[in-house]
Formats: structure tokens, sequence, C-alpha cells
């Protein structure tokens, strides 16, 4: 049991920290687009298409494992 809570906690916060690097990356994409490198720009669908994709997946092993989540993330 000990070492579920500690898995459910480890996604916890590797959601967390998904979802900050999901803001994060909005805002370098501004600074690239005033800045004008079109590189980082144009990465930036790409990029953002990975990180959702792990997210995604990260939420549904959680909801996987905390049962009290399940139901609140099939329905999203």
């Amino acid at each position: 049991m000990i070492k579920l809570d500690h898995r459910i906690k480890n996604l916890e916060q590797d959601i967390a920290f998904l979802q900050t690097e999901l803001l994060d990356l909005e805002l370098r994409k501004e600074a690239a687009e005033l800045f004008g490198d079109k590189t980082t720009a144009g990465n930036y669908e790409k990029d953002m298409a990975e990180i959702t994709a792990t997210l995604q997946r990260m939420q549904h092993d959680l909801a996987a494992l905390d049962p009290a989540l399940s139901f609140a993330t099939l329905i999203r």
C-alpha cells in the first residue's frame, strides 16, 4: 500500500510539473514570436502535442491507480 501511495504521489507531482511546462511553453512561444525566433515558434505545436499526450497518459495511469479519481477522469 505504501508503494502504491508513493506511486500516486509521484504521478501527481509529474502531472503538476507537466501542467507548468505547458504554461511555460506558451510563454516561450510568445517570446519567440516577438523576437523572430522561428525555430522555437515552429517547434511549439510538436512540443505541445508531446507534452499533452504524456500528460493524458499520466492522468490515465493515476486514475487507474486511484479508484476515487477513475470516474472523474473517465468523464473528461
